[in-house]
């Protein structure tokens, strides 16, 4: 069976809990709990990095075309070029998303954050044949470093689609997501990335 939810006339930034029970005539565990949290992020912004047009995922939600800063508003910062491929990318059900990419950018910064936790998805997957410990990069998020030595072709491979998903606080307004290339290494690289207020992880 399908249990379906929707958020629809709850407040911004607010979220319910409610505990769904399966039960049934089984003798061992008749009965399963399950905890569901509907949330309605004050703030979402989804960018698919090295993209022109919007995406829809599998479960239906809109990725916006790649786009460089502008005050207000959400993008990148920093000279930078884009990589796209037909292939397919093993890991994902959602090829297109992580067929483009960003490659060499300092930062994507989001400006409009209420204070509050957010939730930063960032995938990745390498565009061409790459071998491990050749690409390495850090990633800070509001000063603070929150991925090391990220080597995309160790983790997945080539072609071969790879996310983390890192909660963070904001405090002033604006959300900073910088990358830092090794020297002697390749550039940083982003294929999306994903902002939500997470009204439920707070406090």
């Amino acid at each position: 069976f399908t249990v379906s939810v929707d958020a629809t006339g709850m407040p911004a930034s607010s979220y319910q809990r409610a505990r769904l029970l399966v039960s049934s005539s089984s003798g061992r565990s008749p009965t399963i709990s399950i905890v569901v949290t509907i949330i309605a992020p004050g703030y979402q912004m989804a960018l698919d990095s090295g993209a022109k047009g919007e995406v829809v995922d599998s479960y239906g939600d809109t990725w916006s075309a790649d786009r460089g800063y502008a005050t207000g508003a959400a993008g990148h910062i920093g000279q930078s070029h884009t990589t796209s491929t037909r292939n397919g990318i093993s890991g994902t059900e959602d090829d297109s998303r992580f067929q483009t990419l960003r490659e060499g950018m300092n930062e994507y910064r989001f400006d409009g954050l209420a204070d509050g936790t957010y939730t930063v998805e960032l995938d990745f997957a390498e565009l061409r044949t790459q071998s491990p410990d050749s690409r390495y990069f850090d990633i800070h998020m509001e000063g603070t470093e929150v991925l090391s030595r990220v080597d995309v072709a160790y983790e997945a491979g080539s072609f071969g689609a790879m996310s983390r998903t890192i909660t963070v606080q904001v405090t002033d307004g604006q959300l900073n997501v910088r990358f830092f290339a090794y020297r002697g290494y390749g550039l940083p690289i982003v294929n999306a990335i994903r902002v939500t207020d997470r009204p439920d992880l707070a406090g």
